[in-house]
């Protein structure tokens, strides 16, 4: 099934949301690096989504899982509604973002839902990977 990526205006504003005292250059490579996250989620491209897991991301085997199941039984749209890095350096970061995730089709029950997170960023071979997401709060939305 194709899943569908939403990147609303919502997210150019929050796009202005970075942490204090944090490099534009590495706020804005990490901004992009979750947008490419969202499209390789959409895209339902899972070597590409793995791939952005860090190698030694203890999540990584129940992602995968989580992954080809959702993109197996459904059709969903994500979209980043806030991105907020709380602090970064050079190699490391964590970033809050907020993401709904919204059913567009699929036989299987699904509820729409806000979530809310925190991911811990680090670089591996100069790029972004995602090392750990924990999760703050997650939301039904009717």
């Amino acid at each position: 099934m194709r899943t569908t990526l939403a990147l609303t205006a919502v997210l150019a504003a929050a796009l202005l949301l970075f942490g204090c005292g944090v490099d534009e250059g590495v706020q804005s490579q990490i901004v992009l690096f979750l947008e490419q996250n969202a499209q390789h989620a959409g895209q339902e491209n899972i070597e590409d989504y793995m791939g952005d897991l860090s190698s030694d991301n203890v999540q990584r085997d129940t992602t995968r899982d989580r992954a080809a199941e959702l993109f197996e039984d459904y059709d969903l749209s994500y979209t980043l509604d806030e991105v907020v890095v709380l602090k970064a350096d050079a190699d490391r970061a964590e970033v809050s973002v907020k993401q709904s995730t919204r059913k567009v089709a699929g036989d299987e029950p699904f509820n729409d839902n806000q979530v809310e997170l925190v991911y811990t960023l680090v670089r591996q071979d100069g790029a972004w990977k995602i090392q750990d997401s924990r999760v703050k709060s997650i939301h039904r939305i009717y």
